[in-house]
């Protein structure tokens, strides 16, 4: 089940093959994939393609993986990003891990495993949106209601709850 429609996939890798074989895992999400070969394109493309999910190799020339995240979350990128490594270094991995990486795979990645973090991920982009637009909501029937405006944390507070129980009742 994909709970975004047509989601925003950037993949940054240095391999050809290994790009081509991850477009192609991607292609059954109906995303839109943009594919970058170094880590300096592939911040310059977080920003441009906007994408709701970025799939990054560690090692790549000009900037590595991990560079490349503490760069774009320092720039303000909240959306999961996917580290994928054939070397298992964990000084790497553990630096990637400091800056919000939603995992870290060591290649090559059963199919099955992929799959199922991709999806993983793009369910935490879905939940986001919908809180998101939940906060929307209720500031602006707060406001109708002539409340006194609420802390951004109060709001999120709230629109988890509500969250919930709309899950609770779908049940």
């Amino acid at each position: 089940m994909n709970l975004i429609p047509n989601p925003r996939i950037l993949i940054v890798e240095d391999e050809k093959t290994m790009a081509t074989i991850l477009s192609e895992q991607l292609k059954k999400y109906g995303a839109e994939i943009r594919v970058e070969t170094n880590g300096r394109d592939g911040v310059r493309a977080t920003f441009e393609f906007d994408p709701d999910l970025v799939i990054a190799d560690l090692n790549m020339p000009l900037l590595r993986g991990d560079e490349m995240v503490k760069e774009v979350r320092n720039k303000g990128f909240k959306k999961p990003i996917i580290i994928l490594t054939g070397y298992g270094d964990e000084e790497l991995m553990v630096q990637a891990l400091a800056y919000d990486v939603f995992d870290f795979l060591d290649k090559p990645v059963p199919k099955e495993i992929f799959n199922a973090i991709v999806q993983k991920a793009l369910r935490h982009v879905y939940t986001c949106l919908q809180q998101e637009a939940m906060i929307e909501e209720l500031q602006e029937l707060y406001e109708k209601a002539g409340g006194k405006p609420l802390s951004r944390q109060e709001l999120e507070k709230r629109a988890d709850i509500k969250i919930r129980n709309s899950r609770k009742n779908r049940r």
